[in-house]
């Protein structure tokens, strides 16, 4: 900074002052141009009456020129300085002039002279320092010059003119410094802030409640004074959606870190309805409250936003309004190892269910052959061997079955995706797959009928066969946990535009009707949150269902599923695939799916409006991109 101007070597520093200070000087001149109007016309009044004509030139010149600068406030504020000092030095120039050659005689030139000096730096102490500086300087020499032209004792006038004026200098000299000085301490101060939200990921915000309109008014954005239309549209939103829990006691929240989406509900509030109890609340405690009660003016806490987890800190200060002043920073550590440890419990959940797989399956067929090979009588005991064979055959199917839908689970947007098209008869491999699930259970038997309205040629299709079979098993072993008689009716239609063959397949059955606890229940697919990996690692890993919508969703051309349930236990799977699949197109990722959105379950009001939703209107065509193979994919 320079010793004598004060001004900052830097230039944009320097720049950035100046421009702070060029706000706020166009503020002040907006106010001073009505004292100017109402002194122009009082001045100007008051010379007509006492018929000072000279004067009254004068003062309705400057008056002109004032009131001609203002045009020129905010776009070219130079020009409006050049005017208004224009105005300030003929000013306090023209009284002396008059004195000095007896243009005018009046007795009140000390008295107007004191408040001319007033007026002078009411006016000029929005101007920079050096040009205040310059505009004294001016001044005082003009008015010096004529005092050595009518001054006897000029030598006296001199000193004492400048003691006064030097001692206004000081102060100038002094305020400026403090000012500039001041203004490097907020520029150091909001470079750390800045660094501070940067690093950290903390976001302030500084709002007003003002009781005229009954609204909360946002202030200030981190360090930014000006608040720009994003700005606001994104505090609304985040006052509308944001959510908090507060506890009974201590006036915290409570953590609401990775709580389940699903059951979130109770106690939440959004950020809006909680400020304005907070403002209600501050109010009724001001008028009541005495001077030696001493209030808690912080409360920190836990808040959610769209599946993001902050830390907020909220702090009553005092303003010229009631202001609470907000801070946010989110939870990435905490939200990081949180993640971390809910995908370890899925991980052991999962290697747990491989473990059941093996004691429930695999063991029991291992026990199946040591009692073949040990115990067994060979040619008196033939057909148990062969139904213990049967079902060992079941069981390694359905342990494979099992462990191929965890390896999906965790591969939905990956391995799973690739498919090996062959062409093959549905009804062949279907009977194939009923035989293996009836002698699944040694102990249960299962009846299953296939109604085929399928003709020769339709019943040779194009499909993955692997994931056919792998849906088909996830159903069928589905349905005959709780069924005696299942029966698969296969009938050909028309998809799409141009037209495509497809294949309806309804699966009716008898059992206990699915609640809407367990089907909430399901396993989200591919979670993406805190709240949807909690809620994959609290409930069971059921995945015959999950996997076979995805599947579905695959080979098929919908992404839904009717599973159609009634109180007499008469239940249906419904679901349609291609009969040929185009090895050329394949699915969107998927992301943050749960199993309930993709079924179609019974309309609750069915029976009363006798309006039936055509299953076509219900289902979506499955998201599709076109690729030339896998590898563009």
């Amino acid at each position: 900074m320079h010793r004598f101007t004060l001004t900052f070597l830097n230039k944009d520093v320097e720049q950035q002052y100046q421009s702070i200070n060029k706000k706020q000087s166009i503020e002040f001149q907006q106010q001073q141009k009505w004292i100017f109007i109402v002194m122009g016309l009082y001045f100007t009044i008051i010379k007509i009456i006492e018929q000072e004509w000279v004067s009254l030139g004068f003062i309705v010149f400057n008056w002109l020129v004032v009131i001609f600068s203002y045009k020129f406030i905010a776009q070219r504020h130079k020009l409006y300085d050049f005017f208004l000092t224009f105005v300030v030095v003929s000013y306090n120039l023209y009284f002396p002039i008059t004195k000095y050659f007896s243009i005018i005689q009046s007795e009140n030139f000390y008295v107007d002279g004191y408040f001319i000096s007033v007026g002078t730096f009411g006016v000029i102490n929005i101007f920079s320092f050096r040009y205040k500086t310059i505009i004294i300087a001016i001044i005082f020499t003009s008015l010096v010059s004529l005092s050595m032209i009518s001054e006897v004792n000029f030598w006296n006038q001199l000193i004492k003119s400048t003691i006064f004026t030097s001692l206004y200098l000081q102060h100038l000299y002094c305020s400026e410094k403090h000012k500039k000085y001041s203004f490097l301490n907020h520029l150091k101060r909001t470079t750390t802030l800045k660094g501070i939200y940067d690093l950290t990921n903390i976001q302030t915000f500084i709002v007003h409640y003002k009781a005229e309109t009954k609204k909360i008014e946002l202030v200030q954005k981190d360090d930014q004074q000006e608040i720009q239309k994003q700005i606001l549209d994104d505090f609304d939103d985040y006052l509308n959606n944001m959510k908090i829990q507060q506890s009974r006691s201590s006036g915290k929240f409570v953590s609401i870190l990775g709580q389940d989406p699903i059951n979130q509900s109770q106690r939440k509030q959004e950020l809006k309805s909680y400020l304005f109890e907070l403002f209600l609340r501050d109010q009724r405690i001001t008028k009541t409250m005495t001077d030696n009660q001493n209030e808690n003016n912080q409360i920190l806490g836990e808040a959610i936003y769209e599946q993001e987890y902050y830390s907020i800190q909220i702090t009553k200060v005092f303003d010229i309004h009631p202001c609470f002043i907000l801070i946010l920073q989110e939870k990435k550590k905490e939200v990081q190892l949180e993640e971390l440890s809910l995908k370890n419990k899925m991980l052991k959940k999962s290697l747990d269910q491989t473990s059941l797989i093996f004691k429930h399956q695999v063991r029991i067929s291992l026990i199946y052959f040591q009692w073949i090979y040990k115990f067994a009588n060979k040619k008196e005991e033939i057909l148990l061997i062969n139904r213990c064979l049967q079902s060992i055959h079941g069981q390694i199917i359905k342990a494979n079955n099992d462990f191929q839908n965890i390896i999906d689970f965790n591969t939905i947007n990956s391995d799973f995706q690739q498919s090996i098209i062959k062409k093959f008869n549905i009804i062949d491999c279907l009977n194939e797959l009923i035989r293996t699930i009836c002698f699944y259970d040694i102990n249960k038997d299962i009846k299953f009928n296939i109604i085929n309205q399928l003709n020769t040629e339709q019943q040779n299709i194009q499909q993955d066969e692997k994931q056919l079979k792998q849906l088909f098993y996830n159903l069928l072993f589905f349905v005959s946990h709780s069924s005696q008689t299942v029966t698969i009716t296969l009938q050909h239609d028309i998809h799409g535009q141009p037209s495509k063959p497809v294949i309806k397949i309804k699966i009716n059955y008898q059992g206990p009707n699915l609640s809407n606890q367990q089907l909430q229940g399901l396993q989200i697919i591919n979670p993406q949150n805190l709240g949807e990996l909690l809620h994959n690692s609290q409930k069971p890993l059921d995945l015959e269902i999950p996997l076979s919508l995805m599947i579905i969703r695959k080979i098929g051309p919908y992404d839904k599923m009717r599973l159609q349930q009634n109180k007499k236990a008469q239940n249906y799977i419904e679901f349609y695939i291609f009969s040929v699949l185009e090895e050329h197109y394949h699915l969107i990722p998927i992301y943050s799916l749960h199993p309930l959105n993709c079924l179609i379950l019974r309309e609750k009001n069915i029976q009363n409006s006798k309006k039936f939703t055509s299953f076509y209107e219900k289902m979506q065509t499955s998201p599709r991109i076109q690729m030339q193979n896998y590898n563009d994919f």
